[in-house]
């Protein structure tokens, strides 16, 4: 069911729905889009223009008119419809609606009827005693004239009318209480071939093997629990001896940098161990003794042959001087 609003037009007479779209015609053509049998409607009649969400009407220049709400329609003019307006040519009159055609509760034709109105003149007429009847036969009956007087009939004939009206309402309302219990029993028909269809396919067709299967998860269910309440503990004394050998790894790893780091230093000690050997063979102190006597010979040396230099000077420039 589609709740989108749409324009149609309700011919009340057929009771019929008339979808509307833009540039739609009517007329007594078959070329029409929607067409008619009636003499007295034009080939194209009128056609309907649509622009967004407003609905117009325009007259074709028709022989006998287009009526809106009984005003004539000027010819080739946009006339705007409203909801429950009435579009009347030939003999044709259509009410304009624009809402959901799946949601549209067709009008209580009942509504139509005026009888009420015409007993009520009737009764007044009669009441005032005053006014002149003169030219009007309501042909009514003398107190012993059997004929049953035409006031009395139309009186009976408007009884009868207000209750078929009443049992009118009520066949409708049990229609539609009908069509509500109907779609509520095919829904639940739907409903319980699904549940069957499932039931089926889970193999499960009677109740019986469902409490035997109850039953039985009930028991598996016990030991199930059981089995977890025994599987949790052993996975708690598993973390524990996980934590343990957790320790125990940064441990190892721990004395294993110990031994890299040992090793290393054994090469290193080794490497400088024969570097040691190797000085203590080249009898180092006695040639620093050596080294540093000659030092200080060589720097007496050169302190006395400073001296000689700077006396050799000394006399030149004596010499000069004099």
């Amino acid at each position: 069911m589609s709740d989108k609003a749409v324009p149609f037009f309700f011919d009340s007479t057929k009771e019929v729905l008339i979808e509307l779209s833009n540039g739609m015609t009517f007329g007594r053509n078959k070329e029409c889009d929607y067409s008619v049998v009636d003499h007295r409607v034009s080939g194209m009649h009128f056609k309907v223009v649509i622009k967004d969400e407003n609905v117009f009407i325009v007259d074709l220049e028709s022989s006998n008119k287009t009526k809106l709400n009984d005003d004539e329609v000027t010819p080739n003019t946009e006339m705007k419809l409203s909801r429950k307006d009435k579009v009347k040519f030939g003999a044709q009159s259509y009410y304009f609606f624009f809402e959901s055609i799946d949601n549209f509760i067709i009008p209580d034709i009942t509504k139509t009827l005026k009888i009420s109105n015409t007993l009520d003149i009737v009764d007044e007429m009669l009441e005032d005693n005053n006014r002149d009847f003169s030219g009007i036969n309501l042909s009514i009956a003398t107190v012993g004239d059997k004929k049953e007087s035409k006031l009395s009939q139309l009186k009976k004939s408007k009884s009868r009318v207000d209750e078929y009206e009443v049992n009118l309402k009520k066949i409708l309302s049990d229609i539609e209480r009908r069509d509500i219990i109907a779609k509520d029993y095919d829904s639940l028909m739907i409903k319980i071939k699904n549940s069957q269809q499932e039931l089926k396919n889970a193999n499960y067709e009677s109740r019986d093997k469902l409490e035997q299967d109850h039953k039985s998860f009930n028991f598996s269910i016990a030991e199930l629990n059981s089995s977890i309440q025994e599987a949790q503990e052993r996975i708690n004394a598993w973390k524990k001896d996980i934590e343990s050998i957790q320790t125990k790894i940064e441990e190892v790893k721990r004395v294993e940098l110990i031994f890299d780091c040992l090793e290393k230093d054994r090469v290193l000690e080794q490497e400088l161990s024969n570097q040691v050997s190797s000085y203590r063979t080249q009898d180092l102190d006695t040639k620093k003794t050596d080294l540093q006597k000659k030092i200080k010979d060589e720097y007496d040396n050169y302190k006395s042959l400073q001296e000689d230099y700077a006396d050799s000077l000394k006399y030149k420039k004596n010499r000069l001087a004099s």
